[in-house]
C-alpha cells in the first residue's frame, strides 16, 4: 500500500492562497496550473495584485502570459482562475526577469507608497472599486 501514497498529490491550492503567503503579496513571481503540460512551457509572470473587492481575504492579480516562452500579451492581462485549486509556483527562468522588468516593478512600488497604497497594489488597488479595472 506504500505506492499509493505516492499517487496523492500535494494539497491544491488556490493563486490567492498561494500569492497572500509570498513577500510583496507574490509580485514578480513565475505561476502554473498542474494541469498545463510542462513542454508548453505555459505561466504566469505576477506583476500585479489586489484585493476583491468581495471578499477581502480573496486576491486578484494581472500578469504577463507565457506560451513555449514567449509572452502572449504586451499589455499585463487579469489572471483568470485565481480561486481554482491546482496552483503552483514555478522555478524562475535561467534568464529571469530582466532588468527592465525589475527596475520597472521598483517603479511601480515607489509610486504606489508616494501615493499611499499598498505595497503589491499600485494602479490595480487604485481602480478594484471599479467594476472590470485592470492595470495600465
Amino acid at each position: 500500500m506504500a505506492f499509493v501514497e505516492l499517487l496523492r498529490s500535494a494539497p491544491k491550492r488556490t493563486l490567492s492562497d498561494l500569492l497572500r503567503k509570498l513577500p510583496n503579496h507574490g509580485v514578480g513571481a513565475i505561476v502554473t496550473r498542474d494541469t498545463w503540460h510542462p513542454e508548453s512551457k505555459k505561466f504566469w509572470e505576477v506583476v500585479e495584485v489586489a484585493p476583491s473587492t468581495v471578499d477581502p481575504t480573496k486576491l486578484n492579480a494581472w500578469g504577463y502570459q507565457y506560451f513555449k516562452g514567449e509572452r502572449q500579451h504586451p499589455a499585463p492581462k487579469r489572471i483568470a482562475s485565481v480561486w481554482k485549486h491546482g496552483w503552483l509556483l514555478k522555478e524562475q527562468p535561467a534568464a529571469g526577469l530582466s532588468a527592465a522588468v525589475l527596475q520597472q516593478l521598483a517603479e511601480r512600488q515607489a509610486a504606489a507608497q508616494a501615493t499611499g497604497l499598498p505595497v503589491g497594489g499600485s494602479e490595480a488597488t487604485a481602480g478594484a472599486g471599479q467594476k472590470g479595472a485592470q492595470p495600465k
